[in-house]
């Protein structure tokens, strides 16, 4: 188990059966003596490191392991059925892709990593996150039956986005750990002294992410346990006509969409909100969820939207989804008609969600006049029972 502080202080020598300095736990003789010494990691080892983090067999149900029928599957996080096929062309639709090092390094202009890649309907958005059976019934609601407007059933795909979030901050900071063991090895000890503390400090950084969604997941399922959902609150914006982008996310906004403060990703107990935008055939919702918390994060978010004048928010909505989620898909025709500028500003949007790494700035969200949807509010619901 590897220890959750900053502090590692390097040594070039230590006594045998010392803790070794880099806090792995292991004994320094069986750990960084003699490290350099030893065979670097090669770019394939790296590659298959990180898709052995990114497999998951446990299902994430709340009554997981009872009634399980096997291992996790890849499901759907965004509905196929539904929104993926209201929006793909030829069973295909865009999404954010990153540039590889060999790419960037046949440009002599990078100006972003950003590609955009056509991914099948069968493939887009699926993580594994359920067993069959449990990713059949526990969706079947929103799945086979069409969308009705309940706390139910916005809950259902507030819970499937937070499984979602838990799974990739999982999948990362098993990749993290893999990398604090093998990436220096071969390294001069100056090297080694660098990565582990650069690795160090990523891990400690999504540690306590993952801590915190470890707690809204919970959360999530002592309400399905319970089926009380008082503590639940949800937004949904209806629009008249078929939106272009889908998304299936959640995260934890610093700012609203007027720039105000909300909290800090540094902060203890940060508070989480969903988002969910599903495509029908002639029309499409926003669906945002979240839990009561004492900092009201999901409250003043959603009513920061309501002030916003409605004609606008459509479009703002689309800013948000592009800027904040990766798990996102576009309708390829909308995105080839869209003209330079605009297709400049949605990779800036992209870009910026690329790189979660770097501080959020306060008008990341702030209405930037894009004009991309031209779908209208048809419905405005808050926690129907």
């Amino acid at each position: 188990m590897i220890e959750t502080t900053f502090e590692c202080h390097p040594q070039p020598k230590m006594r045998k059966g010392d803790k070794c300095w880099c806090l792995s736990g292991y004994r320094w003789k069986d750990c960084h003596m003699n490290r350099e010494k030893l065979p670097k990691i090669t770019l394939e080892d790296t590659h298959k490191a990180e898709a052995t983090a990114q497999q998951n067999t446990q299902c994430l149900h709340p009554d997981a392991p009872h009634n399980c029928s096997g291992n996790a599957i890849r499901s759907h996080s965004v509905q196929k059925n539904a929104s993926l096929k209201a929006i793909a062309k030829k069973s295909h639709v865009l999404s954010m892709g990153t540039m590889s090092w060999g790419e960037m390094e046949k440009r002599d202009d990078v100006k972003s990593i950003i590609k955009i890649k056509k991914l099948g309907i069968n493939k887009a958005s699926t993580f594994p996150g359920f067993c069959n059976y449990h990713d059949t019934e526990l969706f079947k609601p929103v799945e086979t039956k069409g969308w009705k407007h309940s706390k139910r059933n916005a809950f259902l795909l507030s819970l499937r986005a937070i499984s979602l979030e838990y799974f990739k901050k999982k999948s990362v900071m098993s990749f993290i750990e893999w990398c604090l063991k093998n990436s220096d090895k071969g390294y001069s000890f100056e090297d080694q002294a660098f990565k582990q503390i650069t690795f160090r400090s990523g891990y400690i950084s999504f540690k306590y992410g993952y801590d915190d969604l470890c707690k809204c997941l919970n959360r999530y399922h002592q309400i399905y346990h319970s089926n009380d959902f008082s503590n639940y609150n949800y937004l949904c914006v209806e629009f008249d006509k078929k939106c272009p982008v889908v998304s299936c996310g959640a995260f934890a906004p610093e700012y609203d969409f007027l720039g105000e403060s909300l909290q800090s990703i540094t902060d203890l107990n940060i508070e989480e909100i969903s988002i969910n935008i599903y495509s029908l055939e002639e029309s499409s919702l926003c669906i945002m969820g979240y839990l009561d918390g004492p900092k009201k994060v999901g409250k003043k978010f959603t009513e920061s939207l309501l002030t916003l004048p409605h004609q606008r928010i459509p479009d703002i909505i689309l800013q948000l989804a592009l800027s904040s989620f990766e798990n996102t898909y576009f309708n390829e025709d909308w995105y080839n008609n869209l003209d330079k500028i605009e297709q400049e500003k949605l990779e800036i949007f992209l870009d910026n969600n690329a790189h979660p790494d770097i501080e959020t700035h306060s008008t990341y969200l702030i209405d930037c006049g894009w004009h991309v949807f031209d779908g209208k509010i048809s419905n405005i619901y808050k926690n129907i029972a």
